[in-house]
């Protein structure tokens, strides 16, 4: 996984294509990401709606089922 930001998003981009559900271990319940509390998270591309959670031990994110890229998956967390 690769991150970056602009404005108050976060970009998460997933290398290869994930088999299950994606878990990012940096985004969990107790993680470090100042006062703000996510919203939202968003395939980039695609209209999909998303189901995800924040659980102990990570943000897991329900694989979706369209993919714009076969390379890559990236996400939107706001």
């Amino acid at each position: 996984m690769r991150f970056t930001t602009q404005g108050d998003k976060l970009y998460c981009f997933c290398l290869g294509r994930p088999e299950g559900d994606v878990k990012i271990r940096s985004l969990d319940r107790g993680a470090a990401t100042g006062q703000r509390k996510i919203e939202s998270v968003r395939v980039l591309g695609c209209e999909e709606k998303l189901t995800w959670t924040l659980e102990d031990d990570a943000l897991r994110i329900q694989r979706p089922e369209h993919r714009p890229s076969e390379l890559t998956l990236g996400l939107e967390i706001g």
